[in-house]
């Protein structure tokens, strides 16, 4: 869908009539799945003075899951960077519900904020002269995989982590 041309046989382009930008494609993502039954970790905060305590549970629970490398703190600096970003930009309460799913660690940011966010947030090193706008790149380089959803329940963004030295 994000090809504006395609190929028909022989090689001729000719256009695309279901192309959609890049933009909108990212933004139409369908919503997160369900978190499961179990959960291992899940915590609600309501201001940045909680990420401390947060960041300890979180390593705890990663390094639960890796082989004792840098997963636990990648997990940390990513993770803390899309709750700060819930805290200043969206609504609290920020709630962090960390499960491992299929070998990959998961763990889903929610806050009740719906204010729109760039498609492309975060898929380009930002210009750190303004002094900020780094956190949802940083995630995106420290997590495999960072999906974001804005809807009326408000914003979820889900980040996974490969579990290493544990199926």
């Amino acid at each position: 869908q994000v090809h504006p041309r395609l190929l028909e046989h022989g090689g001729a382009a000719i256009p695309s009539t279901t192309y959609v930008t890049p933009a909108d494609f990212v933004a139409g993502g369908a919503p997160p799945a369900p978190v499961p039954p179990v959960v291992e970790l899940d915590v609600e905060l309501t201001g940045v003075g909680e990420l401390v305590r947060l960041r300890r549970l979180l390593g705890r629970w990663a390094g639960g899951h890796g082989d004792g490398g840098d997963d636990p703190d990648d997990v940390m600096i990513a993770v803390g960077e899309a709750v700060t970003n819930a805290l200043q930009h969206g609504a609290p309460p920020v709630r962090v519900q960390a499960f491992p799913d299929g070998g990959v660690a998961r763990v889903r940011v929610h806050d009740l904020g719906s204010a729109a966010v760039f498609a492309t947030a975060g898929y380009h090193r930002p210009n750190t002269a303004s002094g900020g706008g780094i956190g949802l790149w940083l995630a995106r380089q420290l997590a495999d995989v960072v999906t974001i959803h804005v809807g009326t329940a408000g914003t979820t963004v889900e980040l996974s982590f490969p579990m290493t030295g544990r199926p």
